[in-house]
């Protein structure tokens, strides 16, 4: 496995700075942590009455929501299943079948935490952890008549569809679903659905997953599904593919389900029978996550939306984030300024203006560049303590959890 991260990501150099750098990875737990009051907009829910839609699209939560108000007796698992093929529509350019996928789940006695990414679909390995192919074929089946046949495009897929709009020429059905008078439909803009159906030549595994113990000196406190201890020996598991990325979840008093889906679509845009509009296959890129168990309560910690997002995973563990009792001291855990290393040039990026004047000097004692960021990556949370859950999202990424809602 170990060979395979450093095959697919870019390693470290064995500059004396770096060297540095390192150290202070491996002493950082012993570093006085500075937790800040809660910055920006609310992170979590103080309670959750009803289900709790999160995504970074307020799009899919009004769709969804009307969605579910046609609907009776669904239980929560079928709820996530009609969510995840709702954003299969609404944003196929990252959740696909092919999509690579970390999913979370809990749900009764059904317990998931696994990132998936080999076989043809993924994604349908990952809905087989939680159900079976016969009530998915069910719920699609519904699901194509339940939905309006109009849907709003989001932001993110109008974004893919201005920096790739060139490569639509040869595609007329995409052409005419996504553009009008040669422009990319803008956000806001509804574009006609097709109707969805399960791939018949169903190459599905059952992958184990990988994990890797977070220990401390005088115990283990969970895992990873990254190997920590490549950052302590300066190899940094630096993505420089472009892909897809959606991350969304729903929530209720004692169940939760977060998944993260990343795709690497083809610039061969012709029809596929994997992909439902837009041809891809599943991201090599890691979609990092820590869980942390102390007696009946859990947290995990969900990386995403930066190069890296394994190394801020890495350095909220040093912080000791697992000590972390409530959502209040959990979004303080959040808000701590960021930095993350980078190779070929080296260099790190600092969210400087979060954090403080002797931070910023130690960084610079190292010998390679800093540059301030505004913000770096997104990490969510999910505390379950006392058989009660909470989400913490990331005020650094735009999101909207419909409990925040009035």
């Amino acid at each position: 496995m170990i060979k395979l991260f450093i095959a697919i990501f870019t390693t470290s150099i064995l500059l004396s700075g770096c060297s540095r750098y390192v150290l202070y990875l491996q002493n950082s737990n012993s570093t006085k942590l500075e937790l800040k009051k809660e910055e920006g907009k609310n992170q979590y829910c103080k309670s959750v009455d009803n289900l709790n839609i999160y995504h970074n699209s307020d799009y899919s939560i009004s769709e969804f929501k009307k969605i579910l108000a046609k609907t009776k007796g669904l239980n929560f698992r079928e709820k996530v299943i009609l969510y995840i093929i709702y954003q299969i529509q609404v944003r196929n350019d990252a959740t696909d079948w092919v999509s690579r996928t970390q999913l979370h789940f809990k749900f009764n006695d059904t317990m998931v935490s696994q990132d998936f990414q080999s076989g043809d679909f993924p994604l349908i390995s990952a809905l087989m952890k939680i159900s079976n192919r016969k009530e998915l074929k069910k719920l699609i089946k519904r699901s194509n008549y339940l939905f309006p046949k109009k849907l709003k495009v989001q932001q993110n897929l109008n974004f893919y569809l201005e920096n790739n709009k060139s490569i639509f020429k040869s595609n007329k059905r995409l052409k005419e679903k996504f553009f009008r008078i040669e422009k990319p439909l803008q956000k806001g803009e509804s574009f006609t659905r097709d109707n969805l159906s399960l791939p018949k030549l169903l190459n599905i595994t059952n992958p184990k997953g990988y994990i890797f113990p977070l220990k401390t000196q005088d115990r283990e406190v969970g895992f990873c599904n990254f190997d920590s201890a490549l950052y302590d020996n300066g190899i940094f598991l630096i993505d420089g593919i472009d892909y897809q990325e959606n991350i969304f979840g729903l929530f209720d008093q004692e169940s939760y389900f977060l998944m993260v889906t990343k795709k690497q679509i083809k610039n061969d845009l012709k029809q596929s029978k994997k992909s439902h509009y837009f041809q891809g296959v599943p991201s090599n890129s890691l979609s990092p996550f820590c869980v942390y168990s102390n007696n009946n309560n859990k947290l995990i910690t969900v990386g995403f939306n930066s190069r890296d997002p394994g190394q801020v995973l890495y350095q909220l563990f040093n912080y000791k984030i697992y000590d972390a009792k409530t959502p209040a001291e959990l979004a303080q855990y959040l808000n701590f300024p960021r930095h993350q290393f980078l190779t070929k040039p080296s260099r790190l990026l600092f969210e400087s203006k979060k954090g403080t004047a002797k931070q910023l000097d130690y960084f610079l004692s190292f010998n390679f560049p800093v540059y301030h960021i505004e913000n770096l990556g997104g990490v969510n949370a999910i505390l379950e303590r006392d058989g009660k859950v909470n989400f913490i999202d990331d005020n650094r990424v735009e999101s909207v959890q419909s409990c925040q809602l009035k």
